[in-house]
């Protein structure tokens, strides 16, 4: 070895070497055509505006200039299909977009509505549908359907309730308890109100588990003094002055005179909606008005608690009998209420 190694034949041990190990190099890329290498390797200058650019190890910085500043020579040169490359060719919508926000948006809604399963997104049959209707869109996962989207719509129904609450004199408030399959006690709160457009309101207030708080979920509207009595027409104008020269009327006098002349009116087609009648009418007899929020506003019937029984059973179905007690008043609060989104 040593005899060897004093021979001085090392360098030519070394190039042969060199040269028997040698591997064929790679396929240069098509974007050499218009760049020239710079000494070191790490960066390029353009030949056509002369602009020195690092290369980092690949080429995208170099495509990416061909596509900003010489658009003419970018459809002359592509980029090396990857599998990068090759998903995001598919266009799908992206996660931000306004699109998907709004197709999101949609299917919550109708699994709130149709009260179908968050694992619908997972059903090969449905996503095979979604898919021939939009291959752009891809359908959220069931956490994040249930933990993101519906808890969205929920507080952003909440927020429009509030605010009609707000402005509500008076409601009718109503609960009554059911059971689910899964043997849990649950209590549910509803109100009745009429709107200033003369439309009665059913709204779900909260829905809770007897195991749990039960702190409802909406607050309470301001209460308001009653609307000061206004003067009365000029009908009985006469008739008050001569009264008050004598003594003061009394309340019970007034009422007398009010309820005179709604019965002296003329009667109103067979069938007619009270709640229509009034909102025709409610001008010319503006002393009824709290009493038509107060009291026709009230349910005759216990029909509205037994719907929303039979709600309540098709959304803790065998499918889902395992709901935690806030994802069923969500539920409930979001089917019960759509008509905020009217």
């Amino acid at each position: 070895m040593d005899k060897f190694l004093k021979s001085g034949n090392i360098k030519e041990v070394d190039e042969s070497v060199e040269h028997s190990g040698k591997r064929k190099g790679r396929q240069k890329s098509d974007i050499w055509n218009f760049f020239t290498r710079l000494p070191g390797g790490t960066s390029a200058n353009c030949k056509t505006c002369g602009l020195d650019y690092r290369t980092g190890g690949n080429t995208t910085i170099l495509f990416n200039h061909l596509l900003r500043a010489h658009t003419t020579l970018s459809h002359e040169s592509k980029p090396v299909a990857t599998i990068k490359t090759f998903f995001s060719s598919n266009n799908y919508y992206e996660n931000n977009s306004a699109h998907k926000k709004e197709l999101d948006k949609a299917l919550t809604r109708m699994i709130a509505i149709d009260m179908q399963p968050f694992r619908i997104v997972e059903d090969r049959g449905f996503r095979d549908f979604v898919y021939y209707l939009n291959p752009r869109y891809i359908l959220p996962s069931r956490t994040t359907l249930r933990n993101v989207h519906l808890q969205n719509m929920y507080n952003e129904m909440k927020e429009k309730l509030v605010l009609i609450l707000n402005n509500v004199e008076y409601c009718a408030v109503t609960t009554d308890s059911w059971t689910s399959r899964a043997n849990e006690f649950y209590v549910t709160v509803t109100c009745h109100f009429i709107d200033k457009n003369f439309v009665l309101r059913e709204a779900v207030l909260s829905t809770c588990s007897s195991y749990g708080n039960p702190t409802p979920d909406i607050e309470e509207p301001p209460t308001h003094p009653d609307y000061p009595s206004t003067k009365t027409s000029q009908i009985y104008a006469f008739v008050q002055d001569k009264i008050a020269q004598k003594q003061s009327r009394t309340p019970q006098a007034d009422g007398i005179i009010l309820v005179r002349q709604y019965l002296e009116k003329p009667h109103e087609l067979q069938g007619t909606p009270p709640l229509e009648y009034w909102k025709t009418h409610v001008h010319e007899m503006q002393h009824f008005q709290n009493c038509i929020f107060k009291y026709l506003c009230i349910p005759a019937c216990s029909t509205a608690s037994e719907r929303m029984f039979s709600k309540a059973g098709c959304i803790l179905s065998d499918r889902r009998a395992a709901l935690k007690p806030f994802i069923v008043n969500q539920l409930l609060f979001t089917n019960k209420n759509q008509w905020l989104n009217e």
